[in-house]
């Protein structure tokens, strides 16, 4: 019984190193940010050169609502490899070549939490690169030229590009 269990150890060792091998290495959050652009929500995947969206998702919830509670409304869209990658995602215009799903918000309302999610593909694997959970107020209340970015909050544009750059090393 002794061998039996030291070449179960050894199989599951051996499985581990493959699977790191593989790729499977744990998702890495990186920046993401949402700003306003006319009234509209446009959310900013912090690319690097490298990397190409592959999912852009947004859930708007009532604030104060149960941890636990489901979304009112839902948007998400997701593009194959052909598909454009612009800087940017508009949630009421998303780039040709986008699968969309869901009804976009008409309008940013004070009084909802605005859930952002972004994937971004690197190197051929799939990088969870951030999420963002926002007070409607505060998003209602950017200046034109700031966002909410999900390390370090309310910034300039100017700003977050800038902290996008340094994080691509």
């Amino acid at each position: 019984m002794g061998r039996a269990f030291r070449t179960a150890g050894l199989g599951a060792v051996v499985l581990l190193v493959l699977a790191g091998a593989a790729g499977c290495t744990p998702a890495q959050d990186k920046l993401v940010a949402v700003r306003l652009d006319g009234g509209r929500i446009v959310l900013d995947p912090g690319r690097c050169p490298n990397e190409r969206t592959s999912r852009a998702y947004l859930a708007v919830y009532a604030k104060g609502g149960a941890a636990d509670a489901q979304p009112e409304q839902q948007w998400s869209a997701d593009a194959d490899g052909s598909a454009d990658q612009p800087a940017a995602v508009a949630v009421a215009a998303p780039p040709t070549g986008w699968r969309v799903s869901g009804t976009a918000p008409a309008e940013v309302r004070p009084d909802r939490r605005y859930y952002v999610s972004i994937d971004n593909v690197h190197d051929g694997n799939l990088l969870h690169t951030g999420v963002l959970d926002v007070d409607g107020a505060v998003l209602a209340g950017l200046a034109p030229d700031q966002v909410v970015a999900s390390k370090g909050g309310v910034m300039t544009a100017e700003a977050y590009r800038a902290k996008v750059g340094k994080s691509c090393g």
